[in-house]
């Protein structure tokens, strides 16, 4: 059963043609592990619980959307001046920052943890700023490397 089709259902009766309540149930369950419970013992239940969750979802995703996705400045920002490119500003990071300054202008949040999709899409919006092929600067092989041990550590449990 595809989890896709269970969240896209938009009424009760849609939601049924996907097939058993409970095997429905266990597949959402299974997708939420084992910290988070649905209890339901209806499809009305079932179905209320999958929309909150779906709420819950485009909050989060909203959010991180809103927070300008890398944290990185503007061209109207001030302190853009101090690097040529956004390029170079990412490679400084990866390469001198450590610890919570690092993760403040790279945005690593906790959600990048807990989201094994969302840490690949932040792995691959900063990837194509720093790989080699797009850029010139000297340390960008390094500053891959180093981008690929922080996603690792993310969807490693």
């Amino acid at each position: 059963m595809d989890i896709q089709k269970i969240l896209k259902a938009e009424n009760i009766e849609e939601f049924k043609e996907l097939g058993k309540m409970l095997e429905i149930k266990y597949e959402v369950q299974e997708k939420l592990g084992d910290r988070i419970k649905i209890r339901s013992r209806s499809w009305e239940e079932l179905f209320s619980a999958i929309q909150q969750l779906k709420q819950l979802l485009n909050f989060q995703l909203n959010e991180i959307a809103s927070s300008n996705q890398l944290n990185l400045p503007s061209k109207n920002d001030s302190n853009i001046d101090y690097f040529k490119t956004r390029t170079d500003e990412i490679i400084y990071a990866l390469i001198e920052l450590k610890g919570k300054q690092r993760q403040e202008k790279l945005n690593i949040t906790k959600f990048c943890y807990n989201n094994a999709q969302y840490a690949k899409k932040w792995r691959n919006d900063i990837l194509k700023l720093i790989h080699p092929d797009k850029t010139k600067h000297p340390r960008a092989e390094e500053a891959m490397t180093l981008l690929q041990e922080l996603y690792e550590g993310m969807v490693q449990k």
